[in-house]
């Protein structure tokens, strides 16, 4: 599953029913209901295929998967209402269970790990320029697995990766992408060796989310969150029940997370669908404490403006606040009036959180040649959906 940011939907392809049996479906995701579509040519029934949206070419790319005559190299694009089999000249590798993302870095799909037909455990490393797959050699790189957990960062501007399983058990660690080589990372808190999980970034937390995987039969429950340099577990209002091999991936239309279906720790298909996002949704504000509004200033007076923004309570944290000079309150502590001419002026200051909505709070004052008047009333202030 991935979202298709030309259409504005989000795709779903396949998978594998509790009876074992694979599927040949495509279905859309509007933000409310799941429409089966009817495509003149489609993949053939398999499960554990991979996709992402690959930004650079506008297309959504499908790689691989099982089908009942086994492993697949296939890759396959759809463009909202057809789906079509690519013939590039190097073929993706024949891998059960990779992971796939699109790295805003190199402008390529990436492709790690997977296990190879002859069961092995794998961690090559391959990127899709939208013509043709390329094996790289990054100067390092994780220890060889599949069922990994990844997603792009867009705040640290990195791909991660958690977890998996390897050939002799599972994984805990941590990985970054930087577009040329895979970096590990040491934070202070780390999730239980995880496997078959899904991870997302979710722009109400400003960080990725990876819920419950395989960890072991009765336990794996839980939402875990990457800042960028440690994990936190996070406590939500309502979480999805345990499960592994979920399809998940973030709704850009609406800002959350959206997860199907994936299979309990008793083998039973799930078909529920779940979205993670801010419970709060209110807006973030913004505060100017000192000068209050409507005063009068001499021409060239230097007047600072002290200011602050906050984020709503259990709302999406803040990206920024700025001051209409530009000054940023995480950088200087204040800003200041422009007094260079005469008239009426505004000045004005903008919060602004992760899933994009804003607050606002402004001041007016009146620049003379020679005398200053107080007229002080309230701050202006409000709060704007973004």
């Amino acid at each position: 599953m991935a979202f298709d940011a030309t259409n504005q939907e989000m795709v779903l392809f396949g998978g594998l029913t509790e009876a074992g049996v694979r599927l040949g479906d495509t279905w859309t995701w509007d933000g409310d209901n799941w429409t089966e579509q009817s495509p003149a040519h489609s993949p053939s029934p398999r499960a554990a295929a991979q996709m992402a949206f690959d930004e650079a070419s506008g297309q959504m790319v499908l790689v691989g998967g099982q089908t009942t005559a086994g492993g697949s190299s296939e890759t396959w694009t759809w463009d909202g209402s057809d789906w079509t089999e690519l013939s590039p000249p190097n073929p993706a590798p024949v891998a059960f269970n990779p992971s796939l993302v699109y790295d805003p870095v190199s402008e390529t799909v990436l492709l790690f790990g997977g296990m190879s037909t002859g069961g092995s455990a794998q961690n090559w490393t391959w990127s899709w320029n939208g013509a043709t797959w390329t094996q790289l050699s990054p100067a390092t790189s994780p220890p060889a697995r599949y069922g990994t957990a990844m997603a792009y960062d867009p705040v640290n501007g990195k791909v991660v990766l958690f977890g998996g399983v390897g050939d002799s058990g599972g994984y805990r660690d941590t990985w970054t992408w930087d577009g040329t080589t895979w970096t590990e990372q040491f934070p202070a808190h780390m999730p239980t060796p995880i496997a078959a999980t899904s991870m997302a970034y979710s722009p109400a937390t400003g960080s990725l989310i990876m819920p419950s995987g395989w960890v072991s039969p009765g336990t794996g429950a839980g939402t875990w969150s990457w800042d960028g340099s440690d994990w936190s577990l996070l406590s939500t209002f309502a979480s999805p029940p345990a499960r592994f091999s979920a399809a998940m991936q973030l709704d850009e239309t609406s800002g959350k997370i959206l997860l199907f279906g994936g299979l309990t720790f008793d083998g039973s298909a799930l078909g529920d669908t779940w979205t993670f996002g801010t419970q709060n949704n209110q807006a973030p504000t913004a505060t100017i404490s000192d000068p209050p509004d409507g005063l009068t200033y001499r021409l060239g007076d230097v007047v600072p403006v002290h200011f602050s923004c906050s984020a709503a309570p259990d709302g999406p944290p803040l990206t920024s606040c700025i001051g209409s000079d530009g000054a940023d309150s995480q950088v200087v502590t204040s800003g200041l009036l422009d007094t260079s001419s005469l008239g009426a002026h505004d000045y004005s200051v903008t919060a602004t959180a992760t899933d994009g909505q804003t607050g606002t709070a402004g001041i007016s004052y009146q620049v003379d040649r020679y005398m200053t008047t107080v007229f002080a009333h309230s701050v202006k202030s409000s709060a704007v959906l973004g």
